[in-house]
């Protein structure tokens, strides 16, 4: 009888993992994020709802009904908001509203992003900030988006008790809500700002046919992902935001952001972060990468005529490849633009029309590896970079790059070789920065 129990118990393990990895793939939950036992407890309970006797056979229930995924989805998910939750990041983006945006936007709409928008309070919340900013409810343009049908269809019906409502500062009810049999109602005002709609980050499609927003709230998801995942929507989250574009986390996720794609807002508590132009970030890599010079004799005669190491300060730095190619060439010029304004696969689009047209084209081959590797397609990007610098063995910035993720692999060796190659190729090509023209 004991063997029997411990086979049940190694069953019943083995389906909780499986049903771990299905959470994982569908989500991207990280089950040690919220404990085992939780899942157990919605495992259990969905056990109990549907009758099915135990944790294998419902693993196979699940494998064959979508439905009953989605219901153990929304076992997991358990929303925790409220109207207002934090108050910096909402006062940054009403600083924002009012004294950026709609100042250099007159007549334009204002499109945000709230992810995931739980039962609607967040997205709600925007909308009022909007709306003591002036903004018209027909200027402003909120897509809520979440996992959880049941979140959606209560935050759809935009009533809402008293638990969401927990700031002690509650003047906003009496302004934008009225007291009902069922709760508190918010006004249509408000309400008719956002677009609620169901939907998963990590879905390849999510990116697809998205226009580039002003603004995303991305708060208390990170928390969930195992790092692999978190660099994977950081990616996405980055590709769907307009040049200059605000992105708000949570506060225990400031850590995940990558300083070199955002810059972080001043101010205490708003945890928020500024996209930086996509561009600019290439060049700064390019112009503050280190070179050793005791790796190669052009650094080691800067060193004994005490120059300064970085290439930046021994000498111009040579204009980034897509920005040198000629002004006649305008797929590029298109495929520039729609990469800095965050349309990173109509960019990438362009960049492949144009190396059919023309196989030989540098920087065609260096910009479609710019943007797939902001999309996070390194093996991709670091072909692309190998087959620009095939073309052009002095390529200054896919030397860079390729110097990047070699390092980024931990191959210190080969990152070596690849600066002593870009530090010469400066060199070279440092009479010359007159050729080029840049984009603006």
């Amino acid at each position: 009888m004991a063997k029997k129990d411990d086979g049940d118990t190694k069953v019943t393990r083995m389906s909780h993992g499986t049903i771990n990895s299905l959470l994982k793939k569908m989500i991207g939950l990280d089950v040690s994020t919220i404990g085992q036992g939780s899942i157990k407890r919605a495992i259990d309970h969905r056990l109990r709802q549907t009758g099915i006797p135990d944790a294998e056979s419902y693993l196979t229930t699940l494998n064959s009904s979508e439905q009953e995924l989605r219901a153990l989805i929304e076992e997991v998910v358990v929303p925790e908001t409220w109207f207002f939750r934090d108050q910096g990041p909402f006062d940054a983006l009403r600083m924002y509203a009012e004294g950026v945006w709609m100042p250099a936007h007159p007549g334009g709409t204002l499109r945000v992003l709230s992810l995931p928008c739980s039962t609607g309070e967040e997205p709600y919340t925007i909308g009022m900030v909007f709306t003591d900013c002036g903004l018209p409810p027909a200027r402003a343009r909120i897509d809520a988006i979440d996992v959880s049908s049941s979140a959606l269809a209560k935050a759809k019906r935009a009533i809402y008790t008293k638990n969401s409502f927990r700031n002690p500062d509650t003047s906003f009810r009496d302004k934008y809500f009225r007291q009902t049999e069922q709760g508190y109602e918010l006004d249509s005002a408000v309400s008719t700002m956002v677009r609620f709609a169901q939907g998963n980050i990590l879905s390849n499609s999510f990116v697809v046919s998205r226009e580039p927003y002003d603004v995303i709230f991305c708060r208390n998801l990170f928390i969930y992902f195992d790092r692999e995942t978190q660099r994977n929507v950081v990616r996405k989250l980055y590709s769907l935001l307009k040049t200059n574009g605000l992105l708000f986390v949570g506060h225990s996720e400031a850590s995940i952001i990558p300083r070199d794609y955002f810059q972080p807002l001043e101010g205490r508590g708003s945890f928020g972060y500024r996209k930086r132009d996509l561009m600019q970030v290439i060049e700064d890599r390019c112009s503050t990468i280190q070179v050793d010079p005791s790796k190669d004799r052009l650094s080691e005669r800067a060193a004994q005529q005490q120059l300064p190491l970085r290439v930046k300060a021994e000498l111009p730095i040579p204009v980034a490849a897509p920005l040198a190619a000629s002004v006649d060439d305008v797929p590029l010029q298109r495929a520039y633009k729609l990469a800095n304004e965050g349309f990173l696969d109509e960019a990438a689009t362009l960049c492949e029309a144009r190396l059919k047209a023309d196989e030989a084209c540098v920087d065609a081959y260096f910009l479609l590896g710019v943007v797939r590797e902001a999309l996070g397609d390194h093996k991709s990007a670091g072909e692309l970079f190998r087959k620009a610098l095939y073309l052009d063995q002095n390529h200054y910035e896919a030397l860079i790059h390729l110097a990047l993720q070699a390092e980024a692999e931990g191959n210190r060796a080969a990152a070596d070789v690849l600066k002593q190659r870009a530090e010469r190729a400066a060199r070279a090509k440092s009479g010359d920065q007159d050729g080029g023209t840049r984009y603006e």
